[in-house]
């Protein structure tokens, strides 16, 4: 993930947010949504193995900006997908008062069809 910051009359400057590496913070993220705090809410579609096999069922990450300017982000898991509670985090999650909602594209119980997901910041 980058953040691009756009200066006058040049290209703008591009900075590393954070590195994803698919095994555990997942991968193929599918939208960011801010909070009112500045906090990243991103989900992915793969990663985290939770018993889905080599892919993995999904994450959503919380990114936490750093407290000077410049410094490094800070990164926590707050969902792991698995079949019962959903797998593959497939939308961009809206903020909606204080909870964060979003769906999975399957899992969920006997049909695994997906789910409805909710997170308190």
């Amino acid at each position: 993930m980058y953040q691009l910051v756009r200066r006058p009359r040049s290209a703008g400057r591009k900075t590393l947010l954070l590195l994803l590496a698919c095994s555990n913070d997942g991968a193929v993220p599918t939208g960011i949504t801010f909070d009112s705090t500045g906090n990243l809410w991103v989900p992915r579609k793969r990663g985290n193995n939770a018993n889905c096999g080599v892919i993995g069922c999904g994450t959503v990450f919380e990114l936490t900006p750093p407290s000077a300017p410049g410094g490094a982000w800070t990164s926590r898991l707050v969902f792991v997908s698995r079949r019962t509670n959903g797998e593959y985090p497939d939308t961009q999650l809206f903020l909606l008062g204080t909870t964060l909602y979003g769906t999975t594209a399957a899992g969920g119980g006997e049909n695994r069809a997906g789910t409805g997901v909710s997170f308190v910041p």
